[in-house]
């Protein structure tokens, strides 16, 4: 039922529901009786009341919607084209979504390769500590690419060579596959470049020594050892080059000794025909005084050398050598034994000294690893030291033997014949003229004595003991010498032994015009030449019978000569006499010598036993 309010159009309803409000059913009026009466006015008025009050608040409304209507309508407009954006972004929402679910899918693709991947790396990783030395072992780095292509050769090439020797090796000793041929390309362009620029540089250093005669030493000590290194690079990546410096280097070196050796023995030649002597020989029919001849001092030498007994001149660390300018002092004349000392001296202080460089900068190769094949043919040089032994020898080729296989064993006996090979190469002009000049000294028409000649043969002996460790290749040439003077000596001693045979028989040529005083001076030369011989061989075993048996042959003479002019006294006691006095006067000289010796003290019982018979 509806209240009173509502029927005048006075509720808390809106003006358009109160219009509308549905006819009130007139059997319903009692009803609101009691609400009519408490608006105390006539239901009619409260009802124009309302009605006024409901327009009035329309009218309020209009004017307020009226005021708005722009911004309403703007209002509008705005809603309008936020739908639309908002039908837009439904479209691209849809859009979006269905892309996402394709990325979704994607996604889900790929996460399946990334497992495949990890996967992968993880077994990649497991031989990463095993490819680093590999892929470090074949790059080239710049820095030392800049250093080889931009500076000239220098020392400050050497490490940098060295690395990029075994980088080589390294890029050489791969397997042979299409993907390598850029990188095999460049560095046989760098080997190229490198081989021939250290080439040059070597070759450049061996210009001064084709013109003049600077020190060698100064060259070997100073330049090449230090830059061993370079030519090593050539003998392991460039052998060709290698072999045509080595040659290189032999030429000029064999012209610089052959200058050299050729101008001292020049000079030598010119001391030894200055103070050629004519030796004289014990049986000499003329006079001598009884001083022994060998100690006569030589007035001819110098201050410093006339000291020097046969003994020192024996000595490879002995008195200072003949000098090349000594020449043109007209005053100078030494003993041959000096002059054969300091050819022999200086033979073996420039033969140790060039193969001691020989050895260990030709000789003795470096750490570098040798690329074998395909970097140049094999040559019997030292710049293949493998001397072509190949790697497919058996098993039994390996055999240890003292602790070196055999390979090695024949490395190095073909190293050490190659070696002897540069050495002899280098050396022949030089041992060559120290050939020639010990044969003038041995001159049949001038032949030393037999003390100078021993004193040579020991020097030989010493200098050959001392060439078998520091010089080896030099031996053949001393030995050669030895069998020169051995001869020789022969040849001095059976000199004198005839020289005594011409007067030590009735027969002789010169016998029955001999006097006391001049067998008195064979005697006291025999003496002086047997101490000399036992302090000059002493200690020595070698060659000791055939000094000795000479020596023994001459003191029979020297009996036969005393025993010869003895005879020549009618009185039976006077020969003896005769006999007595000079057998101790040769025992009393021999005694005087070195006593200890097992050969003087045999020499000194012989003639004790000679005056024992006499009685």
């Amino acid at each position: 039922m509806a209240t009173i309010s509502q029927f005048i159009g006075h509720s808390a309803q809106s003006p358009a529901q109160v219009l509308t409000h549905p006819r009130i059913d007139p059997d319903e009026y009692p009803a609101f009786a009691a609400s009519a009466s408490a608006l105390k006015k006539d239901v009619r008025v409260a009802y124009d009341d309302a009605l006024k009050q409901v327009q009035d608040s329309e009218r309020a409304n209009d004017h307020f919607f009226l005021d708005r209507a722009r911004e309403y309508v703007e209002l509008n407009e705005q809603v309008e084209t936020s739908t639309a954006l908002l039908t837009d972004l439904s479209a691209f929402l849809s859009t979006f979504q269905r892309d996402l679910s394709a990325v979704s899918g994607h996604i889900s693709e790929l996460q399946g390769r990334s497992k495949t991947i990890e996967g992968r790396l993880a077994a990649r990783k497991a031989v990463e500590s095993s490819l680093q030395p590999l892929l470090s072992s074949i790059i080239l780095p710049p820095p030392l690419l800049q250093t080889l292509l931009t500076t000239p050769v220098s020392n400050d090439w050497i490490e940098p060579i060295t690395a990029l020797s075994s980088l080589l090796s390294s890029i050489r000793s791969g397997p042979r596959v299409a993907s390598r041929k850029s990188l095999d390309d460049a560095a046989e362009a760098i080997r190229i470049h490198c081989a021939s620029s250290i080439l040059t540089h070597l070759l450049n250093l061996l210009k001064p020594f084709t013109i003049a005669l600077p020190s060698l030493t100064t060259l070997q000590s100073s330049t090449l050892i230090p830059q061993k290194p370079l030519f090593d690079f050539l003998r392991s990546h460039a052998p060709l080059q290698a072999h045509e410096f080595q040659k290189a280097y032999s030429s000029t070196v064999r012209w610089y000794y052959e200058t050299g050796f050729r101008r001292y023995v020049r000079s030598l030649e010119k001391i030894r025909v200055r103070s050629k002597v004519v030796t004289e020989l014990i049986g000499n029919a003329k006079e001598v005084p009884a001083l022994s001849l060998l100690k006569k001092p030589d007035h001819h030498l110098l201050p410093q050398q006339q000291s020097n007994t046969p003994l020192d001149y024996a000595q490879v660390e002995g008195p200072g050598v003949v000098m090349g300018f000594m020449s043109s002092d007209s005053s100078f004349k030494p003993s041959c034994e000096a002059l054969f000392r300091s050819i022999s001296v200086v033979l073996l202080d420039n033969a140790t000294s060039e193969y001691s460089f020989l050895s260990a900068f030709f000789g003795e190769h470096s750490a570098l690893p040798s690329l074998g094949s395909g970097m140049g043919g094999s040559m019997m040089s030292l710049t293949s030291p493998d001397g072509g032994l190949g790697d497919n020898e058996s098993e039994s080729g390996r055999t240890s033997v003292g602790g070196r296989s055999l390979k090695d064993e024949r490395s190095e006996k073909l190293r050490k014949t190659i070696l002897d090979g540069l050495w002899k190469g280098v050396m022949d002009p030089a041992l060559e003229y120290c050939q020639n000049f010990v044969t003038a000294l041995l001159d049949p028409a001038s032949l030393p004595s037999p003390i100078t000649l021993l004193t040579m043969i020991i020097l030989t002996e010493r200098i050959i003991v001392t060439a078998s460790t520091q010089c080896p290749s030099l031996e053949t040439h001393l030995v050669s010498l030895r069998l020169l003077l051995w001869p020789a000596f022969s040849k001095a001693m059976t000199a004198n032994v005839e020289s005594v045979q011409k007067i030590n028989a009735p027969g002789g040529v010169f016998g029955k015009g001999v006097k006391d005083s001049q067998v008195k001076g064979v005697s006291v030369r025999y003496v002086d030449m047997f101490n000399e011989m036992v302090r000059i061989w002493d200690g020595r075993e070698e060659g000791e019978e055939m000094v000795f048996s000479s020596a023994l042959r001459l003191r029979q003479e020297i009996d036969k000569l005393l025993v010869f002019q003895a005879q020549k006294i009618a009185d039976p006691a006077k020969q003896k006499a005769f006999l007595h006095t000079h057998y101790e006067e040769i025992m009393s000289a021999l005694s005087a010598g070195l006593s200890t010796n097992l050969r003087s003290q045999k020499e000194v019982s012989h003639y004790r036993e000679l005056i024992r018979k006499l009685g």
